[in-house]
Formats: C-alpha cells, structure tokens, sequence
C-alpha cells in the first residue's frame, strides 16, 4: 500500500533483451519457424518433382492409353482422371548393339464408380545412326495394366502386355509376340506357387 499522495513504485524494467527474458518462448518461436521453412521446401521439391514426371512424353502416352481403355471405363466408369501422385523413371537399357529407352511409370487414376492404380512400361529406340539423335522415335507401350478399386471389389485389368518375362516378378504371363521379339520364346518360367 501507497501512502497517499504518492506514486506506487515500479519494478526496474529488465535490461536483458525479449529472449534473453523469456528463452522458452523464444526456442518455441525458432523451432516452428525452421519446421515451417522445411515444409514449404520440402513440399516446393516434391511439387517440382511430381509434375516434371506429369509432363513427361511417357508418361502421358500412357495416361493417353489408360483413359481410352474400355474394359477400365467398365470397372471405374468414365472419365477417367488422373490422380496428383506420379513417379517413374526413364533409363538405356538393351545390348550395346541395339539400345533402347526404357519408362517405368505407377501412377493413380479414378473414375466415377473407383480408383486404380497403374504400372506402366514403355519404349522406344535409341536413334544413334549417322549422327542422329538419341531417343528421337516414337514411345510404344510393351506393359500397362491397372489393378482397380471398385466398389465391386478389386480386379487387374491388362490392357497391354508385350513385356518380356521377369523370374520371380508377380506379372502375367507375356503374348508369343513379346516373347519372340526378346527372343526368349522357349524360357521355362518359374513354377507357381
């Protein structure tokens, strides 16, 4: 209590600066600031990353295939749309003699009735005669199939499949056609399970 007639007498005001005084505060502050920059980053890199594989020749080749295919239109019903989620990867694969490059794409889709997933693979020549250009000619697809996901329940759905056979891998069985050209028409395939 104040006499009266007099002021009431302050604290000294600390010299000490705002974090100094309040350090719980302050690591609270610097921590949600290095979490937001790293999620603005991280989700600005994931961003670029997805839709450079979205823009990739390849990859719409195959969403192209994926859209027109009538048996999918059946299972998930029409249109069909692209899901935001895409990856894949493009490489040289083949003999020394006859490269080619090959696309590994899996990406989502979904229709009015479900979803599905896609696995699809592609190629086309190594353009590399006279000067010319490398991975100039045409995209064809040698595997696409879509596992769907219905209401009806879930199904896979090969649309194309010219893929040679991989032991071990779960694909269906390749057409005579992919068997001949990779010239493995006569391959024992590994026993089922």
């Amino acid at each position: 209590m104040c006499p009266a007639g007099s002021t009431p007498a302050t604290a000294p005001a600390d010299p000490r600066p705002w974090y100094a005084r309040h350090r719980l505060r302050a690591l609270m502050l610097t921590a949600a600031a290095f979490l937001a920059l790293g999620a603005v980053a991280g989700s600005t890199v994931f961003v670029l990353t997805v839709n450079r594989v979205k823009r990739s020749e390849p990859y719409r080749v195959a969403l192209e295939r994926v859209q027109q295919a009538v048996e999918l239109q059946r299972e998930i019903g029409a249109p069909i749309r692209a899901g935001w989620l895409a990856t894949g990867l493009t490489q040289v694969a083949g003999s020394a003699d006859a490269p080619f490059e090959r696309a590994e794409y899996a990406f989502r889709v979904r229709g009015p009735e479900g979803k599905a997933g896609v696995r699809a693979v592609l190629e086309r020549p190594v353009v590399d005669t006279d000067g010319g250009a490398v991975g100039q000619g045409p995209w064809t697809l040698v595997f696409l199939d879509v596992g769907t996901h219905s209401r009806a329940g879930g199904t896979v759905v090969t649309i194309v499949n010219d893929k040679p056979p991989v032991a071990g891998a779960d694909l269906p069985e390749p057409t005579p056609e992919a068997k001949q050209r990779y010239g493995i028409e006569n391959l024992p395939m590994p026993p089922a399970p």
